[in-house]
């Protein structure tokens, strides 16, 4: 599984609500080492990987982690 950046352009990746906006960023771990990215940028240390099995019958659970720098004083709402 891979992430893209959105409308960013970069991996600094930000969540918009008009002009505010609100860092984060996607790691596959909490040592927050590995920024998730998307296939055609990322070594393999940078994308989920997983089986996917035919049977439907076992799920596939993959963990990544969005950390989010303190102290960014945004009005609520819903951001994207």
């Amino acid at each position: 599984m891979t992430f893209s950046y959105g409308d960013a352009g970069i991996y600094d990746r930000r969540m918009a609500k008009g002009a505010n906006l609100l860092s984060y960023q996607l790691y596959d771990g909490a040592s927050k080492t590995n920024v998730l990215k998307d296939k055609i940028d990322a070594a393999s240390n940078e994308v989920l990987a997983g089986t996917v099995t035919s049977d439907k019958t076992s799920p596939e659970h993959l963990s990544f982690y969005l950390a989010m720098p303190r102290y960014q004083i945004k009005p609520d709402g819903s951001y994207g």
